[in-house]
């Protein structure tokens, strides 16, 4: 009900300014774009006439020339005026930077509030971020035996502020495009365009042969959608999705998502680097290609699903110590006469039964003494009851080394404790 009123909030305030428009209602200010906005068809440097402004949602409501319609733009891309003479006096000067856009070559450079290195730092920026450019200082300066202007560098999250030109590289996007002619020709772009890129930790899980499936999906990628000008990245970590207006591609090679903060830097066939940034934190994951992705899933399956058949068949185990242990179909699992481990390994609270997992893993320098991690779940314990350990089968029964939550990192078991403790249980069922 809420969205439905506030939709029908915003079309009485359209309605309510076309009105005003048709009756000769006055401008209350004049904006300059400061970027081309495609959705509208308007370039950079444009005067528009400003209706209204809205803090709550940091927009302005404008008119396009010889037209009634309105639209909303977000009021970082503007440079707003209360004359139209001043707006259009902006506009001729502007015209120089329209084009002008600027790549970091420096992580951490800062935006300042000032054209002054003592000036209060506002915004970092990340190596090989692209910026644009609205503005310069009108005399130079020597910083640091450099001899160079102070840059008024707009973000593509709105932030604004100086930079001095030490460390960026200047250009004329423009002039760019000319020179390399449909962006979406390119090999490179194409490369990426055709296919999923996934986080590189996959492949470290393929070379060392320890296959997560909680995080080794199918799922997880970027992915783009040309046709709907949409690309979605979800990991572990992210879901997020970018719908961008056009691709270009930068002088240093990146690729730019207009209207979003993504940007791509194409390695090889294989690889890629993936830039963007959340409530202004940059962000960079590096993303490879993995064909074989279904196969190496339904291996990693088919291995658990192994040794669940032999755990099954293993029946019932026990130790004089340690209690007796059924495992039966479906996963479950009975464990009785148990006291010695309770509460220190086993939860006070935990019942007999329960289920078996096999989703965490045995790091490298213990998978040649292990078969896996064996997960009890037991019934009656808040959360999910889970007690870890390190197992080896054999034809007498099967050996148990806990694995405490400290010596767990994503779902594997890094090292084994100093002092573990250990668990025989022979298969003799008595």
């Amino acid at each position: 009900m809420s969205l439905i009123l506030k939709n029908i909030k915003k079309t009485t305030l359209i309605l309510s300014l076309l009105t005003l428009i048709s009756c000769g209602g006055r401008p209350t200010g004049w904006g300059v774009l400061y970027i081309n906005d495609p959705d509208n068809n308007l370039t950079a440097g444009t005067v528009l006439p400003i209706y209204q402004e809205s803090e709550i949602r940091n927009v302005f409501t404008a008119g396009i020339d010889g037209s009634d319609s309105l639209i909303e733009i977000d009021r970082w891309k503007l440079s707003y005026h209360e004359k139209e003479a001043d707006a259009q006096a902006f506009s001729a000067g502007y015209m120089e930077y329209a084009d002008i856009y600027a790549v970091t070559k420096k992580n951490g450079l800062s935006i300042r509030e000032e054209a002054d290195i003592n000036s209060e730092r506002i915004y970092k920026l990340r190596q090989d971020q692209t910026v644009k450019i609205i503005g310069r200082s009108n005399t130079s300066e020597s910083i640091a035996g450099h001899e160079g202007y102070w840059y008024i560098v707009l973000t593509e999250d709105g932030s604004s502020g100086y930079c001095f030109d030490m460390n960026l590289n200047i250009y004329d996007r423009k002039a760019v495009d000319t020179a390399g002619g449909n962006v979406l020709d390119n090999p490179l772009l194409n490369e990426f365009l055709s296919k999923p890129f996934r986080p590189e930790y996959f492949r470290e899980m393929i070379r060392e042969n320890m296959i997560d499936l909680a995080r080794f999906r199918s799922n997880y990628g970027i992915f783009v959608y040309p046709e709907e000008n949409k690309v979605i990245l979800l990991t572990a970590e992210r879901n997020l999705v970018f719908d961008y207006k056009e691709i270009i591609q930068n002088n240093s090679g990146r690729f730019i998502f207009e209207g979003t903060s993504l940007q791509v830097e194409v390695r090889n066939e294989n690889r890629i680097a993936v830039y963007y940034s959340i409530n202004k934190q940059e962000h960079a994951d590096m993303m490879v290609y993995i064909d074989n992705m279904d196969e190496l899933i339904e291996s990693e399956i088919e291995r658990r699903d192994l040794l669940f058949k032999q755990l099954t068949e293993l029946g019932t185990v026990s130790s004089s110590a340690y209690g007796r242990i059924s495992f039966g179909e479906n996963a479950s699992f009975s464990w009785s006469n148990n006291k010695r481990l309770i509460p220190n390994v086993i939860p006070e609270s935990a019942r007999e039964g329960g289920r078996i997992l096999l989703d965490y893993l045995p790091g490298v320098l213990l998978r040649e003494n292990y078969d896996g991690v064996l997960s009890f779940i037991f019934d009656g314990v808040p959360g999910n009851g889970r007690v870890n350990f390190l197992f080896k089968l054999s034809d007498l029964g099967i050996k148990l080394v806990h694995a405490p939550a400290g010596d767990i990192e994503k779902n594997i078991i890094k090292r084994e404790s100093p002092s573990p403790l250990i668990i025989f249980m022979s298969g003799a069922g008595e």
